[in-house]
């Protein structure tokens, strides 16, 4: 039976930041670098963002990011 989990990570480890690098060459693909507002893993680990994992089978296949701004929020990272 597979087991899927989402929960609050710290984006600083080794299999997270391989997946930020592949998302970012996929995007650096798709879009012209002033179009790409792509946060880095220390812009990730600010109190000011809520950093979620999900993992299938223990092995995380997806992320994504809550950035609280004054009066709103963005989804970055996902």
């Amino acid at each position: 039976m597979t087991t899927i989990s989402i929960a609050a990570e710290a984006p600083d480890q080794p299999e997270i930041i391989a997946m930020l690098h592949a998302s970012d060459a996929y995007m650096d693909g798709l879009y012209p670098p002033e179009n790409n507002y792509m946060l880095d893993v220390a812009d990730l680990m600010v109190t000011a963002i809520s950093f979620l994992v999900a993992h299938r089978d223990g092995a995380a296949i997806g992320c994504a990011a809550l950035a609280r701004r004054d009066g709103y929020a963005e989804i970055k990272r996902m």
